[in-house]
């Protein structure tokens, strides 16, 4: 089938637009001023103006794998959290540690450095008795079941906690209690089913909460309520349904937010509008069939958005009006009918486009134009 694709760009960003057909993939990258269209095969990419295609594994993995150096190419899409994270907290100071344990209690299949006690698959059943000035804990890949009331209560020197990969259903209402210094909680991989906002009552400290993989169907009320100081909220690979006008009102403090592979169908149009500061906007892999046209009017500061596999139908004029900071925008897999110039002309930040839209058949001599 021979078609001709006609572009004009009136600023400059990368476009990376994917054709899908019934038996082969074509996939087209575009910058300001050049076209390349070697056919690849669904999962592969073009090495430049080369026949030679590679998986998209290989794409700015730091190795020449294409010769030419295409491989290694537009990479340079690190808006986001990658720049808002050093923005707001600077660089890590990493001090190494020293072997000696200052820890005077644990169990003795946990490693302990200083401070910092990681009982790694060590086959716990529950939250082990350990010294009050621990400052990091790690309980990963356990068989702990719940978390009761004040478990934590006396490690009030506790920063950092991760609980992921265990067999946490319930956590009791007061089972946060106590940790005023606590900056980062993760229970990714756990089958927890419902928090509520007085879970994490006391956690003033916290800016980090990571929830991927759980059995979430609906958020608290207001999320945030609180934790005033929460920054990156990440909630990937739940069962969340909906959301409301109120459950990010809290969330004054929130920059980085990823919602993907949950199953939001709507999402309403007051939602984001506490988010002042957010960076990143991950909507990815949901339901949402309609966004109201003014849902990002008040995400100023955004530099991410990903929208992709989403079944929406249709995207209005002004959608990303208010977006003037916006950097990258992903928009894959989604059969887009109505898209325009129009509806990227304001964001002059714009470096990085992810588009991708399904082939229809045309009377022939007619020019399939897409900007």
């Amino acid at each position: 089938m021979n078609f001709f694709l006609a572009f004009k760009l009136s600023f400059s960003y990368t476009i990376y637009l994917y054709y899908f057909y019934p038996l082969f993939y074509i996939d087209y990258v575009l910058t300001d001023g050049s076209t390349i269209t070697p056919l690849c095969q669904k999962g592969y990419f073009p090495c430049g103006n080369l026949t030679k295609c590679l998986p998209r594994a290989f794409h700015c993995d730091g190795v020449n794998d294409c010769g030419n150096g295409a491989d290694e190419e537009n990479c340079g899409d690190t808006s986001g959290w990658a720049t808002i994270f050093g923005t707001v907290h600077g660089n890590a100071n990493n001090v190494a540690l020293t072997q000696e344990c200052f820890l005077n209690q644990y169990p003795q299949r946990c490693d302990c450095k200083e401070t910092e006690l990681e009982c790694v698959n060590a086959g716990l059943k529950s939250v082990p008795t350990i010294s009050s000035n621990v400052t990091l804990l790690s309980l990963k890949k356990n068989k702990i079941h719940s978390l009761p009331d004040k478990v934590f209560v006396k490690y009030t020197e506790l920063k950092k906690m991760y609980l992921q990969h265990n067999c946490i259903r319930h956590i009791s209402r007061k089972a946060f209690f106590g940790l005023h210094n606590l900056q980062i909680l993760i229970l990714d991989d756990n089958p927890i089913t419902r928090i509520s906002q007085r879970l994490f009552t006391g956690l003033n400290s916290l800016f980090f909460l990571s929830m991927v993989n759980n059995h979430l169907e609906a958020l608290p009320k207001q999320m945030c309520a609180q934790m005033p100081q929460l920054n990156w909220m990440d909630l990937e690979g739940n069962g969340i349904k909906y959301l409301t006008n109120s459950t990010f009102l809290s969330c004054n403090s929130l920059t980085v937010l990823f919602l993907p592979r949950n199953q939001i169908d709507f999402v309403p149009e007051k939602t984001f509008s506490s988010l002042k500061n957010l960076g990143e906007l991950d909507l990815s892999d949901n339901m949402i069939m309609e966004l109201p046209p003014h849902i990002f009017k008040d995400l100023k500061l955004l530099q991410k958005l990903k929208l992709a596999s989403n079944p929406l139908l249709y995207l209005h004029k002004n959608q990303f009006e208010s977006l003037k900071q916006l950097q990258s925008l992903d928009l894959e897999r989604i059969e887009i009918p109505n898209i325009n110039t129009g509806m990227f002309q304001p964001m002059k930040n714009l470096s990085h486009m992810y588009v991708c839209l399904k082939e229809r058949r045309r009377e022939h001599g007619e020019m399939l134009q897409m900007f």
